[in-house]
């Protein structure tokens, strides 16, 4: 999902294409607050060279048991994309795992990108 338009804004606060990671965060935050949840850490870090802000949350599901919620951020060709991941608290790694190779794909992309699908 395309998020924003990047920008060429550098003014020294962490940003994703020139987007600050303060916004992003707080797209979380409010959906973690429609979704009685909350988010437990935010950070960046680089996939295949590629600056990905990364914000972690938990929510309540529908049964009551806990899911992780992962959501990546990153620019690619003047977009920022999100892309979001939601599992069971015990499977989360694995999932984080094939999420990034999705946002591995928008850098290696010259058209179009590879979506996700449940196995």
């Amino acid at each position: 999902m395309v998020v924003a338009n990047a920008t060429s804004s550098t003014s020294g606060r962490k940003n994703v294409g020139g987007v600050s990671t303060t916004e992003l965060r707080r797209t979380v935050i409010d959906q973690m607050i429609r979704e009685k949840g909350w988010v437990v850490n935010d950070f960046e870090k680089h996939i295949d060279g590629k600056k990905v802000y990364v914000v972690v949350a938990k929510s309540p599901s529908q049964s009551g048991a806990v899911k992780s919620r992962i959501f990546y951020f990153t620019e690619s060709k003047g977009q920022i994309y999100g892309l979001s991941t939601v599992a069971p608290d015990d499977s989360s790694s694995q999932i984080a795992n094939r999420s990034q190779k999705l946002v591995k794909s928008l850098k290696a992309s010259k058209g179009a990108v590879q979506s996700a699908k449940k196995d």
